[in-house]
């Protein structure tokens, strides 16, 4: 039970019926490239504010 990591006894026997087996997978490099995703989303998004109103103020200028 310690080897997959299970939150309890019962959860794991419950696992292991349904199942038949029970996986414990790494997940943290997923974690990892999740993380890098998010801090270069947040550093994104108020870049492409600025592009957006930068945009719409050269639209309204040419018109």
């Amino acid at each position: 039970m310690a080897e997959v990591n299970s939150q309890n006894q019962s959860a794991f026997l419950r696992k292991m019926m349904i199942d038949g087996y029970a996986v414990n997978v790494d997940l943290a490099s997923v974690k990892e490239l999740l993380s890098l995703q998010r801090r270069s989303v947040n550093n994104l998004s108020p870049i492409a504010k600025y592009a957006s109103v930068y945009i719409l103020a050269l639209l309204a200028i040419s018109e």
